[in-house]
């Protein structure tokens, strides 16, 4: 196939030559971020765990809802946070017979 002086042929020579490096980069970094991001749902808290740290973040609070970003070396554990409450009604004795 014989290359035309034709500017708008497509040609591979023009293209420059950090073309696939910045390929490459733009796809790690995708996946850096993915790795980095966490999303708690509402009423959900979570309890950063650093890997390279101590272990459990005691001294920092619990992460809330919404998006969050940490290092890609680092995991989230996510807990429900809700709370319910059933309150029945009784009618108890006490030991000298009256009503509680």
């Amino acid at each position: 196939m014989a290359l035309s002086n034709d500017p708008n042929t497509y040609n591979m020579e023009k293209l420059p030559k950090l073309t696939v490096p910045i390929i490459v980069g733009i796809i790690l970094f995708i996946i850096l971020i993915a790795k980095s991001s966490v999303t708690i749902k509402a009423g959900d808290a979570g309890v950063l765990y650093e890997t390279f740290g101590n272990g459990v973040a005691v001294d920092k609070p619990p992460l809330g809802e919404g998006f969050h970003i940490i290092a890609p070396w680092n995991r989230v554990f996510i807990y429900e946070m809700r709370q319910q409450e059933l309150s029945e009604k009784m009618q108890v004795l006490s030991s000298n017979g009256l009503e509680i």
